[in-house]
């Protein structure tokens, strides 16, 4: 094995090593923060033919890379001391969230009554995203165990996004799916996306690496000619 060789093994396994002991830089990806806001209903809406609401926002990545959390501005009430509320990452068809499709498993978080930002952790799941392509995620609260809102407003700071309602089991002419024209209300959440990139010195020295290996099939293949 020549020293080249020897160079760009090193180096790869070194960079395969490095994400493992320190995995990455999480930041802020994008951001949709409070200013004109609007109130809509997840979870029991005690709106007679109604019954239960969920809600579903697509948003398009800044950077590719791990999504570590997801927080979503919420309002719950205090007849219940804590509200479940269930969120899912789903693929978007269309323009449109394709809960068929589902990027994740299930995560809930039990909320206290009040008002603010509910941090919705998917580290766990080792969940990739690439920038540029749209995604959604997926809100659902149990009928039966409290009742919140979801707050947002109609300025579409966030890239690409849509906000989309559906009542499952509506009688009254409400959407009963995302893929309904009336689901889609032109509206976008207060919610925050957290990534998780690579360090830039662990993506060198894998490039460095293959770099290397490039140069030493380069130079065989002239050798052999």
């Amino acid at each position: 094995m020549n020293s080249l060789k020897c160079v760009a093994l090193s180096l790869l396994a070194w960079g395969m090593v490095m994400p493992n002991a320190r995995a990455g830089v999480i930041s802020l990806d994008q951001s949709n923060l409070p200013g004109l806001n609007g109130y809509s209903p997840l979870g029991p809406t005690f709106v007679p033919g109604e019954s239960t609401a969920e809600m579903a926002q697509v948003f398009t990545p800044g950077v590719t890379g791990q999504i570590t959390s997801i927080s979503v501005d919420l309002l719950t009430f205090s007849y219940v001391p804590f509200t479940p509320i269930s969120l899912q990452l789903v693929s978007v068809t269309g323009g449109i969230p394709d809960i068929s499709a589902p990027l994740s498993a299930v995560v809930t978080d039990y909320i206290a009554a009040g008002t603010g930002f509910s941090s919705f952790d998917l580290s766990p799941l080792n969940i990739n995203l690439t920038a540029g392509v749209p995604v959604a995620y997926w809100l659902t609260a149990d009928p039966a165990n409290g009742f919140s809102r979801w707050i947002g407003d109609f300025s579409q700071s966030y890239s690409g996004g849509q906000t989309f309602f559906r009542f499952p089991g509506a009688t009254d002419g409400s959407p009963t799916t995302f893929s309904d024209p009336h689901s889609l209300i032109h509206d976008s959440a207060y919610f925050q996306t957290f990534m998780q990139t690579p360090e830039p010195s662990t993506a060198a020295i894998v490039g460095l690496g293959l770099l290397a290996l490039g140069l030493r099939r380069r130079g065989a293949k002239q050798l052999s000619n």
